[in-house]
């Protein structure tokens, strides 16, 4: 079987799979503003990040590993009606989305949380401010695993 190199992260992280590590999941066409956010985030120790810029792939890890938390540009998440929202939050029901985009989606943003998203921050956000809302809406993640 051929793995490409997030294939081989997926199978990594099970292989670590611990009750106190926070698995983040980052779905952005942007590849400098998603590694930025993994980065970021993966600085904090119980934090591992996973980064892709493609629906399906993000739609297969959902389905076969079990994510705490994902950060999905709403740009992505508002295509078709928000169709993507409605794929990830029924494949993976408890896995908490945050919508993330400009200040010229506010509106975008607000109604991603009306379909279903848990929150949402606009950027430019300072990497602290980042930190703390994940930190904010992952409290519990770990416990509830």
């Amino acid at each position: 079987m051929k793995m490409n190199l997030l294939t081989r992260e997926v199978v990594a992280m099970g292989a670590e799979h611990a009750h106190n590590v926070v698995y983040i999941l980052i779905l952005d066409p942007d590849r400098d503003m998603g590694e930025l956010f993994r980065r970021s985030l993966e600085k904090r120790r119980n934090n591992r990040c996973l980064l892709t810029f493609d629906e399906q792939e993000a739609l297969s890890i959902l389905q076969s590993f079990p994510i705490h938390l994902m950060l999905v540009d709403i740009t992505l998440l508002s295509r078709s009606h928000f169709q993507l929202l409605h794929r990830i939050l029924s494949r993976s029901p408890h896995t908490i989305l945050l919508a993330d985009g400009y200040i010229n989606h506010l509106d975008l943003l607000r109604y991603a949380v009306t379909k279903g998203a848990h929150g949402y921050f606009a950027k430019p956000i300072s990497v602290e401010a980042c930190r703390k809302i994940v930190e904010t809406f992952s409290g519990g993640c770990v416990t509830s695993r």
